[in-house]
């Protein structure tokens, strides 16, 4: 059972080296259909966090990933906390794209802190442009990777593989599985257990 957590938490929580994972819930999002159909689970999409800062009530983030149609890309975002004349917090604030009914967003934290200069290689990673290539999705079903990837060849043209060679160097990762869609991504073992963030 996947926990809840509310936008304060993930103010407090979050830091360079952290994940974020979606699911799409609108009927036109066949893409994610098939995945949920293919995992049994409700992830279809990882992005990678970093450039993480606080200032005062504001925290931003950038957060790196890779579409269809768009490539491996870089947005900002922003958490703010809200207070009232008197200075007390009475709620957060986070972009929309994180408000959107059609769309579930979960947490998954790093178990372990990254460095500044990790944080810097996270950065080159995911500012260096590459094309998201349907060719090389078949091998997120393990069974097919198996019998037919290439083991000396790094598939990191789709979201969630991209997502773990961002991060696999910087931790030193020896994952043998390296053929994961988004759902199995979640579960590594570098991750803390995953959690729905709900305003």
């Amino acid at each position: 059972m996947i926990e809840n957590k509310n936008l304060e938490y993930l103010f407090d929580s979050l830091k360079n080296g952290d994940f974020f994972a979606f699911y799409h819930k609108k009927w036109y999002y066949i893409f994610s259909k098939l995945i949920k159909f293919v995992s049994g689970e409700q992830i279809d999409h990882v992005a990678g966090v970093f450039d993480v800062e606080r200032s005062g009530d504001d925290l931003f983030f950038k957060l790196g990933e890779l579409n269809v149609g768009i490539g491996k890309h870089t947005t900002i975002y922003e958490i703010s906390r809200l207070r009232n004349d008197y200075g007390l917090t009475i709620g957060y604030n986070i972009d929309s794209r994180f408000r959107n009914d059609g769309v579930k967003f979960f947490y998954c934290s790093n178990r372990f802190q990254i460095s500044k200069q990790a944080n810097g290689e996270l950065k080159k990673y995911w500012n260096k442009p590459a094309n998201y290539k349907f060719t090389q999705l078949p091998f997120s079903i393990n069974w097919i990777y198996k019998i037919f990837g290439d083991k000396k060849k790094i598939y990191d043209h789709y979201c969630n593989a991209a997502a773990l060679e961002s991060i696999r160097p910087i931790l030193g990762l020896n994952i043998k599985d390296k053929a994961q869609n988004p759902a199995q991504f979640t579960k590594n073992e570098f991750l803390k257990p995953m959690v729905r963030i709900v305003e």
